[in-house]
């Protein structure tokens, strides 16, 4: 003290005495406590030494008595540093009958207090004791070289240290500041209760109180009902109560914290609340804690205050920010910004900002707090990221299992997880840390991190099942459904994990939530596990949970049960109830559960609906589909032959800039397949789409050369040959139904000559059910020769006998496409088709193509009906005649020939199988080719050819017009008319030209006659190709 009195020049040293008899002044005190004070000149064990020194009246240069600087500064200094060993006991005054430690320095305060009758010191003394203060202690350094006493030593120095930097404890009484000590030094719950008594309550003031919730707090795990009961606990909650109002900000931080640390809210927490909200003087700090604090918990009757705390601590946040600048702080900070589900993007890129030129000193549990706030909100900060690999590169084996594990977690989950730093830098920690993973819930989370990831690295798989596989009978259901979704996005699955996995999720079917009984089922049917009683129990846990299932994970669900192809009983329950959740479902969401539907083949009737307008509500807005959930959606409308042309205009929109982008050539080859099996009114638009905008050609010209590269690349592999003839068909076939003659299309059908040649594709080929559609998709392209060569076979072998429907409704269209010759046994596949249809007489499609067929072979001079007549003309009506283009235009054509005084009949089918949009004379056929009609290149179909011929075949003359030109010239102010006026003079052609004809019957004219190009300029226009010429692009 006497040194301490020398430094600040409040209190002058006092002289050493020289006498022999009185050696007081050569006594000199200190508070080291390194130093133990001994001295013989005491009494009663009292050092009088420090007794007659705080009794020097001596004054300062203002006139205060330097001795109540010298008390207030002993009070604090020597209470705070004084060890253990110097405490005496001695009974409290206050009549308690309790003994407790009192300190030898507070004993010399007291007699000195007794002797002067010191009352309590002035506000000017304790800023004046305050500023007298040492400086404050230099930071903690390591303690590794020294002994445990030696350590704990150090640390209650250091901590007793700051604490002397309170200004608060200045206020205290020495008996406060010992009850602050006792509760400080307490080890448990029971001996804080035990020294808060009545008595001792009544003279606790604000920061005692405070202190003891705080300790209770932070020690006690017992039950909450227990705590809660005792009475102590009552009366320490009841004395707090009384001093709300006296307290300062970190007070009121600490007793926030307690409470919601202890799930105790009294009645009086509002008043706590409401003073919290409208305090604007908290620290960066003190806003975290009560900010982490309203995350723990929140008082149920207190809602609406709970919600403005939240507003203003957030508001204040964000103005002090700058003041977080410890990783302790910011981690906080995001943590509990994340735990109240702030998602606030302006304060996580300040917190991002702050933490980075300081992210060397964040300790590894730091790092995972912060990458876990920001994971949980679904914050990327790409920079921070990007420090952070680089620091986990050089500190990751500094990890503890659970950090490693968190870490790996948020990283993926965050989609900054590369491959790189999970198999170079965390699966090597992983690896020399298996057996420290105690509870197999950490390894189960690192394996669903890797395989959100999409980093599939076979060796560290492994290592999971193999560790996985023992522990399986402690896991709960988290940690059954975290195993089976992370093993079940790989190509492999380890089989005896898997049937371990089974049997206990059997036992534990009871125990799921429904979060983790949708994953566990989507898990198992991706896997592809095939076990009906596992899904049958699972299911029935569903429907009981039914009334607590979110929408997503209906969703889960239906796709897992889609993988393993089982359709429960009372799904058609659950759909109904799932039809009032809808709302909730976000796009890609809605877009996979019809994707499950339609693979389930459940028409449901009440879900559909809701799925598609919620889909179409979100397509209108922010919303953007990637590839995969457009090739899930047209697969999904062509299984459940929904027809919805905004949807599909949409994604024709949106898929010239998917295609600019880097493409995954499987995905977009399902896509094309799901645009090739759509109905021909809806396959039109994409058609369209393709012939109009050079930006899709281009990108769907770069993916169709990247599929023919691969396979190509299968078919340089001599074992792989039938394999590549099957893809390449099937390419042919969708690029022959989106009318794609462009490249790489010239290539494939040169491969596919090449690999015709091989003695395997051809004999094996000729079973397979992709080769009527292989000769279909040449001779639609105009590959003729090919074309035969393909179709000859199927009708000279018993491939015919054992063919299906589909396969020969293929063969009867290439036959129509070429046009009928001997070699074709065509009748044969005409009856072998009808026998076949009978089950499905109303399929316009097979209709079409069997009347058109009909009509091949009856021009041709083979009446397979037996003498029956076609018919010339059929009018139908418009609706039963529409062929449903878009582009059909005979509204408009009809109204302008009306105009320009032309008979005319709109609408007409003829021959029971073309349709065109208006017959002109009763001879003249008006057609309009549609996209449908023709390739991408300009050129007709060969489809389109064959309805011409056959038209031409039963005496009509044939008018075509191109559908740009018919839209071309509605944008002009003519209209139609300027367009169809040349059409009045076809009247006297078509006359000259019966006239001239050689046979008498228009119907039975032979195919000879069609190589003649008859007709006129003023009727054939600019666009007339002779009749009999191939119109295929060379």
């Amino acid at each position: 003290l006497g040194q301490l009195g020398a430094r600040s020049g409040a209190v002058p040293r006092a002289p050493a005495s020289r006498c022999g008899e009185d050696c007081r002044g050569t006594c000199q005190p200190t508070v080291d406590p390194n130093k133990q004070h001994s001295c013989n000149h005491t009494q009663g064990g009292r050092c009088l030494q420090i007794v007659d020194w705080l009794c020097r009246n001596d004054d300062d240069a203002n006139g205060r008595c330097a001795t109540d600087v010298g008390l207030y500064r002993m009070l604090v200094v020597g209470c705070m540093l004084a060890q253990p060993s110097r405490l005496e006991s001695r009974g409290l005054e206050n009549g308690s009958g309790r003994d407790r430690p009192v300190l030898k320095l507070e004993v010399a305060a007291e007699e000195f207090a007794d002797r002067r009758r010191l009352g309590p010191a002035e506000p000017e003394t304790k800023h004046l004791a305050v500023q007298s203060l040492p400086k404050a202690p230099e930071p903690l350094q390591p303690l590794n070289s020294l002994n445990s006493s030696m350590r704990r030593r150090a640390l209650a120095f250091h901590g007793a240290s700051m604490a002397a930097r309170k200004e608060e404890l200045l206020d205290m009484h020495p008996d406060r500041l010992a009850i602050q000590q006792d509760i400080l030094r307490a080890r448990s719950v029971g001996r804080i209760l035990a020294i808060c008594t009545a008595e001792v309550l009544q003279g606790m003031d604000s920061i005692n109180l405070v202190t003891a919730l705080h300790r209770v707090a932070k020690l006690y795990d017992g039950s909450h009902m227990a705590l809660v009961d005792n009475p102590r606990f009552e009366l320490m909650l009841s004395a707090v109560s009384r001093k709300v109002d006296a307290l300062n900000p970190r007070g009121m931080v600490h007793l926030v914290w307690s409470l919601a640390s202890l799930q105790c809210w009294p009645d009086w927490s509002g008043d706590l609340i409401g003073r919290c909200a409208q305090c604007e003087s908290f620290t960066g700090r003190d806003l975290s804690v009560l900010l982490g604090s309203l995350a723990k918990s929140k008082p149920p009757k207190h809602f609406k205050q709970c919600e403005q705390l939240q507003e203003s601590l957030v508001r204040q946040l964000s103005e002090r920010l700058p003041e977080l600048t410890t990783s302790l702080d910011l981690a906080c900070a995001a943590a509990a910004l994340s735990r109240l589900q702030v998602r606030d993007e302006g304060l996580f890129v300040t917190i991002a900002q702050q933490a980075m030129p300081v992210l060397s000193e964040f300790s590894m549990s730091d790092v995972t707090s912060l990458l876990w706030a920001m994971a949980i909100l679904n914050f990327t900060h790409g920079e921070l990221c990007e420090h952070i690999r680089h620091l986990l590169r050089q500190k990751a084996e500094s990890c503890s299992p659970k950090e490693i594990t968190q870490i790996a977690w948020a990283l993926s989950r965050l989609q900054e997880a590369d491959e790189e730093l999970l198999t170079e830098t965390i699966a090597p920690v992983v690896r020399s840390k298996f057996l420290d993973f105690e509870a197999p819930r950490d390894l189960c989370t690192l394996a669903f991190a890797f395989s959100n990831a999409r980093v599939f690295d076979e060796g560290i798989f492994n290592d999971f099942a193999h560790t996985l596989t023992s522990k399986v009978r402690v896991m709960n259901a988290h940690d059954v459904s975290s195993v089976v979704a992370a093993f079940a996005g790989i190509e492999y699955a380890h089989k005896g994990l898997f049937k371990a996995l089974q049997k206990h999720a059997k036992a534990i079917t009871a125990s799921f939530t429904p979060l983790q009984i949708a994953r566990t089922i989507h898990g198992f049917g991706t896997a592809g596990v095939d076990d009906t009683s596992l899904y049958r129990g699972l299911f029935g846990q569903v429907l009981q949970q039914r009334h607590l299932l979110h929408a997503s994970n209906i969703v889960e669900i239906l796709i897992g049960l889609a993988e393993a192809e089982y359709v429960p009983e009372g799904l058609e329950e659950l759909l109904r109830d799932a039809t009032r959740l809808v709302k909730w479902l976000d796009a890609a969401e809605c877009i996979h559960a019809l994707h499950a539907l339609s693979r389930l083949q459940m028409d449901s009737t009440d879900l559909i609906p809701e799925l598609m307008k919620t889909i179409r509500s979100r397509a209108q807005g922010w919303w953007r589909c990637n590839l995969q959930d457009m090739a899930d959606l047209v697969e999904a409308m062509v299984g459940l032959k929904l027809d919805d042309s905004l949807l599909l205009n949409i994604c024709a929109g949106q898929l010239p800039r998917l295609l600019s982008k880097t493409v995954d050539t499987p995905t977009f080859l399902r896509l094309w397949g799901a645009f090739a099996e759509l109905r021909p009114h809806m396959r039109e638009r994409v058609q369209e789409r393709l012939q109009k905008n050079q930006r899709f050609r281009d990108g769907v010209a770069a993916c169709l050369s990247a599929a023919a590269e691969g396979i190509r690349a299968v078919r340089a592999s001599n074992s792989e040959c039938l394999t590549a003839a099957r893809a390449a068909a099937q390419l042919l076939c969708a690029c022959a139904s989106l009318s794609w003659d462009q490249a790489p299309v010239p290539d494939v059908v040169q491969l596919m000559r090449e690999m015709l040649g091989l003695e395997e594709v051809w004999q094996h080929g000729q079973d397979q059910h992709w080769w009527p559609p292989l000769a279909w998709a040449l001779a639609e392209l105009c590959y003729d020769d090919l074309a035969r060569h393909v179709l000859l076979p199927c009708f000279r072998n018993s491939s015919l006998i054992s063919m299906d429907a589909t396969g020969k409704l293929y063969l009867a269209a290439a036959v129509v496409c070429l046009g009928y010759a001997e070699e074709f046994a065509g009748s044969k596949i005409l009856l072998d088709v009808q026998l076949a249809n009978e089950h499905d007489p109303c399929h316009t499609g097979r209709h079409m193509v069997l009347q058109s067929l009909e009509l091949e072979m009856a021009i041709t001079g083979m009446d397979v009906l037996q003498g029956a007549t076609l018919p010339h003309l059929e009018v139908k009506p418009s609706s039963l005649c529409s062929a449903g283009s878009l582009y059909d235009y005979a509204d408009q054509v009809s109204n302008a020939l009306v105009e320009l005084a032309i008979a005319h009949e709109a609408k007409v089918l003829i021959g029971g199988c073309h349709y065109v949009q208006a017959v002109l004379f009763g001879e003249v056929a008006l057609l309009i080719q549609s996209p449908r009609d023709l390739t991408i290149s300009g050129s007709m179909l060969a489809s389109a050819r064959a309805r011409t011929r056959q038209l031409t075949s039963l005496g009509w003359v044939c008018k075509e017009f191109y559908f740009s030109d018919i839209e071309q010239a509605l944008q002009t102010s003519g209209g139609l008319k300027h367009l169809l006026a040349p059409l009045n003079a076809a009247k006297k052609v078509v006359k000259k030209f019966r006239s001239s004809l050689a046979c008498d019957c228009a119907k039975r004219c032979r195919p000879h006659l069609l190589a003649t190009p008859w007709m006129p300029d003023e009727i054939a226009g600019t666009r007339r190709q002779p009749w009999g010429t191939c119109l295929r692009r060379k």
